[in-house]
């Protein structure tokens, strides 16, 4: 996928208007090409909400050549397909 996330504590999460859990800290590959930015936040994969990291691994290797993605970026909602190849 080409996303290094981390989970966010409850004041960034306060601070940032969210609630989301995940993070994007770093950006490469697929999701890079994609258009997702350090910054964004993740809140869902292919219509399923995800709070960890475990539960994004586990819906992303569910889905098979693409995904997806559902982040939160300043105050929009917005999804972007990534293309797994």
């Amino acid at each position: 996928l080409g996303l290094a996330v981390r989970p966010l504590d409850p004041g960034e999460q306060q601070e940032l208007h969210t609630r989301g859990r995940l993070l994007v800290e770093d950006v490469t590959g697929p999701a890079l090409a994609a258009g997702l930015q350090a910054g964004d936040v993740v809140l869902g994969v292919n219509g399923s909400g995800v709070s960890t990291v475990a539960e994004l691994k586990r819906e992303v290797a569910r889905a098979g050549r693409s995904v997806a993605l559902l982040i939160q970026r300043e105050d929009a909602q917005i999804y972007i397909p990534v293309d797994l190849g």
